[in-house]
């Protein structure tokens, strides 16, 4: 699976508080085409949606069909053969 990958995100707590940079890394990004190492059928997947939680915890939203489910990074196969940059 392709690493390295990252966003900077920018959080301003309160006006009081310095801004502080979070560099997380992304197993997947949208559109990707992606299957889980847990399904038997090994359908694929594509990724429409990341959502980052307060602890950092990285979730993606997985559709197949009219199917959609939240996954970890873990859960994930890439099978993007070149992502083209």
């Amino acid at each position: 699976m392709r690493r390295g990958g990252y966003c900077g995100i920018f959080i301003r707590r309160t006006r009081k508080e310095p801004m502080k940079t979070y560099v997380i890394d992304f197993d997947a990004f949208i559109g990707d085409t992606v299957t889980l190492k847990t399904d038997r059928e090994q359908l694929e997947r594509v990724v429409t949606a990341i959502r980052i939680h307060s602890n950092n915890c990285v979730l993606y939203l997985l559709a197949q069909g009219t199917n959609e489910s939240w996954h970890y990074g873990f859960e994930l196969i890439s099978i993007n053969v070149e992502r083209g940059t």
